[in-house]
């Protein structure tokens, strides 16, 4: 007798799956066993969580089963939801359950783009109306010019960029908020 067996059932077993913020990233992590004939995860995103759409994908076969993926731009105002769209080798697919994340408004955080093209880059931050100042390798104070993109989003300029190594500083509640800017 042929034992019964779900034809729809994918090649792999979901383990765990869970997402967690930081600074101005949401990292996902998940852990999969008994990988045979798998393809890739599509990761997709919600801001409701009815309507899903794909925000990247990750390969899969590795050896440990260990994966995870950044979402580089995460709603901030709102809840993020996740899921893992689990596809094989001949195409056949499986959701996983839906992963919530949310920030924490009250967690200040300040990131940058890197390196600076021609002196200028981008700095996210939740800080109200931010006082940016900037240092270098020796300490010293530079000048730079500030514009606001958007909320939460400022393009900032070098006013005279020198390659190095810089410091972005902002004071938030008498605690520095510092990031390193590469000058090439």
């Amino acid at each position: 007798a042929v034992p019964f067996s779900n034809p729809t059932a994918l090649p792999i077993t979901l383990v765990n799956f869970s997402g967690n913020p930081y600074e101005n990233v949401i990292v996902l992590n998940w852990k999969t066993e008994n990988e045979k004939d798998f393809s890739h995860f599509e990761i997709t995103r919600s801001g409701d969580a009815k309507e899903f759409g794909s925000i990247g994908s990750v390969v899969g076969g590795n050896i440990n089963g260990i994966y995870n993926f950044t979402d580089n731009n995460p709603n901030f105002e709102a809840t993020n939801y996740y899921r893992l769209k689990m596809v094989d080798k001949a195409g056949a697919s499986e959701l996983s359950k839906i992963v919530t994340v949310n920030f924490d408004k009250s967690e200040k955080f300040l990131s940058v783009q890197n390196p600076a093209n021609n002196g200028e880059f981008m700095a996210i931050t939740n800080v109200e109306n931010p006082k940016f100042y900037m240092v270098n390798s020796l300490g010293a104070t530079i000048k730079i010019g500030v514009n606001s993109i958007s909320a939460n989003k400022y393009a900032i300029h070098i006013k005279s960029p020198v390659a190095g190594i810089y410091l972005l500083n902002l004071e938030v509640e008498g605690k520095l908020l510092s990031r390193k800017v590469l000058v090439p």
